[in-house]
Parts: C-alpha cells; structure tokens; sequence
C-alpha cells in the first residue's frame, strides 16, 4: 500500500540535507579508502585522482670501508653517499636504500633522519633495509618485494 502524503518545504530540505550529508559521507570514504582528493562545495563535488608516487630502490653497497686501496669498494660508498646528499628527492619520491648489515650501522642514524624529515614536510619516506650478501641488485629486489612496510 503506497501512502501519499505531503512534504512540507521544511522537511523536503532535511531530506536533501540528509542526502547531501550521505553523499559526503560515502565521498569522504572513498577518499580514505582510494586515496583520492574530494572537495565538496554547497553545489559542486570535485573528485581528483592521487598523484603517482614513485618508488626509488638503491642497492647499497655491500662492505663499508676508508681503506683508498681499495678502490672499488671505495668507489660504492663515494657512489652511494653521493645519492643520499644528491639523489633523494623528497617532493616527487619514495626511496629505499638496501644494504648489508655490515653498512647498515654506518647509515641508520642519518637515514632515520631524513625519513623523519620527508614524512613530516612531503609525506614521504626514506627507508634503510639490509639484505643478505648473496645476488647482490637481485637480492634488494626481493627484499623491497618481500619487504611488508613498503
């Protein structure tokens, strides 16, 4: 049985309320779900995509050492020190520098610092993570794969 009644103006506009209400609700959901950037005006929604983040993956060195004579060695920490003052751009990226345990101590304090720095200003992170020493660039690929944070 259909009831026919009539609204009043004053409840018509609580039932337009309540759906516009509703409706930045469930906007306001996806937006915390799928990470996209609602914006709701008394007429207008505007729903813009996220912007892309783009993931960096260093692999590190595998031995840390001051010792000239060996130079190759020399030539990956000279490299790698190198990209942590030049390479990591916190406006456009996220990066994760993987190292073996015997670099990691050398590093953790200035990464930490730097992660703190880009989350707090940009939202991004800088990450230091240790591999094994097997594979070398294969190994960090697995590792940032497996890794559950990133």
């Amino acid at each position: 049985m259909i009831h026919n009644r009539k609204l009043s103006p004053q409840s018509g506009k609580k039932m337009i309320w309540r759906g516009f209400l509703f409706s930045a609700f469930l906007l306001g959901m996806n937006q915390i779900l799928l990470g996209l950037n609602i914006s709701i005006s008394s007429r207008d929604i505007t729903i813009e995509p996220p912007q892309p983040r783009i993931l960096v993956v260093y692999s590190g060195p595998t031995y840390y050492t001051l010792d000239q004579n060996s130079k190759k060695t020399a030539l990956y920490r000279l490299n790698f020190e190198y990209f942590i003052k030049n390479g990591i751009q916190c406006q456009t990226q996220d990066t994760v520098l993987v190292v073996t345990d015997q670099v990691e101590p050398y590093y953790r304090q200035r990464i930490d610092e730097l992660d703190l720095e880009c989350k707090t200003k940009y939202g991004t992170l800088v990450k230091l993570i240790t591999r094994n020493d097997t594979c070398y660039d294969m190994e960090s690929v697995r590792t940032v794969l497996n890794d559950p944070v990133i």
